[in-house]
């Protein structure tokens, strides 16, 4: 369910233990107006706290990050009403049907421009199911 900020922006906790790819989700951000990064994380622990804190729409998950395992951590954040929308490299299909079974309502590749990632973090806040289009085609070859 999509709060938003009092500027009408989605409010995103982004966890990724890459630094360049918060700033430049960040950078997108700030310029151009569609979302708040109201926390960023790079790092699974704390996750759920950060996003009740803040009172996030949906959390932008990088899938390989160290000490973090994270299937159980979808599944925890699922349980608990929190949209989550996977990022990252890995877009085989044993990997992103193991998010999905886990309950992320999307997945996207980190080969995506930002306007990309962003429109479909602004639709997975709106309780829709989003990929992108490099996971889709991966999906449907293996279907």
């Amino acid at each position: 369910m999509v709060t938003e900020s009092a500027a009408g922006l989605v409010r995103v906790v982004a966890v990724d233990d890459h630094p360049v790819v918060i700033g430049a989700l960040k950078s997108w951000a700030s310029a151009h107006g569609q979302l708040e990064i109201v926390a960023q994380l790079t790092g699974g622990a704390g996750v759920l706290e950060a996003v009740r804190t803040h009172r996030a729409d949906v959390v932008l998950l990088d899938y390989d990050m160290p000490g973090t395992d994270t299937v159980p951590l979808v599944e925890e954040l699922s349980k608990a009403g929190v949209s989550v929308v996977m990022l990252s490299g890995f877009v085989g299909a044993s990997v992103v049907m193991a998010c999905l079974d886990a309950g992320a309502c999307g997945y996207v590749s980190k080969d995506n421009d930002m306007g990309v990632i962003a429109g479909l973090l602004t639709r997975a806040a709106k309780g829709e199911f989003v990929t992108c289009a490099t996971v889709s085609r991966e999906l449907a070859r293996k279907a």
